[in-house]
């Protein structure tokens, strides 16, 4: 879990704010990062996200970047 919606912080139709450690951006097609409110691709850091898939080294690369944001795909 990387979001969390409270009784506190609930705003309907969201996935709530992000956790502690958890930093989450939007990106277009090329990557460049999207102003709040554009639709894009999800991408998420944080402890809580896997290192990659165990032993599959290309698979690791086509989810997660160098700079270890995972790709959650286009929304």
């Amino acid at each position: 879990m990387a979001t969390v919606n409270t009784l506190t912080s609930r705003d309907l139709g969201t996935i709530g704010p992000p956790m502690v450690g958890s930093e989450f951006k939007v990106v277009d097609e090329d990557g460049n990062e999207l102003p709040k409110g554009e639709e894009g691709e999800l991408l998420i850091r944080g402890p809580q996200v896997m290192q990659g898939y165990w032993q599959r080294p290309e698979a690791t690369a086509e989810v997660i970047d160098a700079d270890g944001w995972f790709r959650g795909g286009a929304g």
